[in-house]
């Protein structure tokens, strides 16, 4: 995911490597954390989300990867839990999530990087990954 050329081929070994693996499961445990915290404790998400966002600018994450990382991830729901089970409705309300939490970061990125003119423009590309 992040940290790797956007162009890379997704062959078995990739995706054995541990770094990937390590990473998947960090993303997965972010998504669950997320989601348990929406509702009373929306505010103390946002926070946690900024943080993360400050995280990923150190690591070198670009507004860009986002909505790529967005597609992946739907990609892979789709695969992994089969059309039966991913239909529209589950489509677009992981893509929903996924949209609420990396506008978030992206934000967070783009402030960062001092690209606030982009904001809006790069956010919407992350909502419709």
């Amino acid at each position: 995911m992040f940290g790797y050329d956007i162009e890379a081929d997704v062959d078995d070994e990739f995706m054995a490597d541990p770094k990937f693996i390590a990473h998947s499961v960090q993303l997965i445990g972010m998504f669950d954390q997320a989601l348990k915290m929406i509702g009373p404790d929306g505010q103390l998400l946002a926070e946690q989300i900024a943080d993360l966002g400050q995280k990923h600018v150190g690591y070198g994450v670009r507004a860009e990867m986002f909505p790529i990382m967005g597609k992946g991830l739907i990609a892979m729901l789709e695969s992994q839990l089969g059309e039966d089970t991913f239909q529209d409705e589950v489509r677009k309300a992981w893509q929903a999530v996924f949209g609420v939490i990396s506008e978030d970061l992206m934000k967070t990125v783009l402030r960062a990087s001092r690209d606030v003119a982009n904001i809006d423009k790069n956010t919407s590309a992350a909502v419709t990954a």
